[in-house]
């Protein structure tokens, strides 16, 4: 289990979540963007790398999504510079967030087996 965040970290970390999610609502103009949603953020200690977790709202555009969002990290990254007082502004790196998927997996089984409602 890793090393939880130290309070710094956190604090980073949220304020990179908060404003990726604000220039993704407000600044990109990619339609394929607005069908995904934030999930998390995870940047390492020397604030090198961010890892920046996402869910599709419909699977069979996730392939696009990765695609957009690939194109969109320099202009990420740049607005993020500018709104966050960060020293060094971590390469952005996203990854899909597959939780929601295998939660809704589990929900599914549980039903079937008529333990849940």
């Amino acid at each position: 289990m890793p090393a939880k965040p130290s309070h710094r970290l956190a604090k980073i970390n949220d304020a990179v979540y908060q404003n990726l999610a604000m220039l993704l609502l407000r600044e990109v103009k990619d339609p394929r963007l607005q069908k995904m949603t934030l999930t998390g953020v995870e940047v390492s200690r020397d604030l090198g790398h961010a890892k920046v977790f996402y869910v599709a709202h419909n699977q069979n555009e996730k392939a696009e999504i990765e695609k957009a969002l690939k194109q969109a990290v320099p202009f990420l990254r740049t607005r993020l510079a500018k709104v966050c007082d960060l020293r060094v502004m971590p390469e952005l790196h996203f990854h899909y967030d597959s939780s929601f998927d295998e939660s809704d997996k589990i929900s599914a089984l549980l039903r079937q087996a008529g333990l849940s409602s």
